[in-house]
């Protein structure tokens, strides 16, 4: 094992900061086998007794298939609108990723940053 993963196994807490590029697909919207993957190795740190914060970003390019956008809108009042839109169906896919866990097990709270 790597001193990194030596680190990382020994630590208390742990930040995951998953990307717009791990979430998304080509041309904008959501990789939800991705987001289930996530939850599912979330939930079996939990279960070892580490808490696990997680930082999503995604929101732009996940919004972006709802408002009928094709690339990643440049003027803010659109990135805003995208953003929007993204992160309530973020919140639902997370949502429905972590429902098979115990609520013991999901994350208490939930970070999106988009940028």
């Amino acid at each position: 094992m790597t001193a990194t993963r030596t680190s990382i196994a020994r630590a208390g807490r742990i930040v995951v900061k998953i990307g717009s590029s791990s979430l998304s697909s080509v041309g904008g919207g959501l990789k939800n086998e991705v987001v289930e993957r996530l939850a599912d190795a979330v939930a079996r740190r939990r279960n070892s007794g580490h808490e696990v914060i997680v930082v999503s970003s995604g929101a732009i390019s996940t919004g972006m298939p709802a408002l009928g956008l094709t690339k990643r809108p440049k003027d803010l009042p659109t990135q805003q609108a995208a953003a929007s839109v993204g992160q309530g169906i973020l919140l639902a896919a997370y949502t429905a990723a972590f429902a098979p866990w115990s609520t013991e097990r999901r994350p208490r709270a939930m970070r999106f940053a988009d940028g």
